[in-house]
């Protein structure tokens, strides 16, 4: 898991893809033993390439910590994220 709070606070969305934000999406990426993100997946359609590279640039600023395996040492696993946004305000 991610500290809590990380992702609002590390997501930074292009102005331009302000009236295109969706009301929610799935991302999947694998935390690696070392808490590094890899293999990151967002959904294609519909959303923006940009958007997505700004979801993948906030999830891989957050320190993630590994899953423990049976004998509680620090391995690999899948994420499916769910994330509902907002639009920020217009000013």
């Amino acid at each position: 898991m991610a500290t809590s709070g990380c992702i609002h606070r590390e997501i930074r969305l292009p102005l331009r893809l302000r009236d295109r934000v969706p009301a929610q999406a799935a991302f999947q990426f694998v935390i690696l033993a070392d808490g590094r993100m890899v293999g990151f997946r967002a959904p294609t359609e519909g959303m923006e390439p940009e958007f997505a590279c700004a979801v993948w640039r906030a999830l891989s600023g957050c320190p993630w910590t590994p899953g423990r395996d049976a004998q509680g040492r620090p391995g690999a696993y899948w994420v499916e994220l769910p994330i509902r946004f907002s639009a920020p305000p217009t000013r």
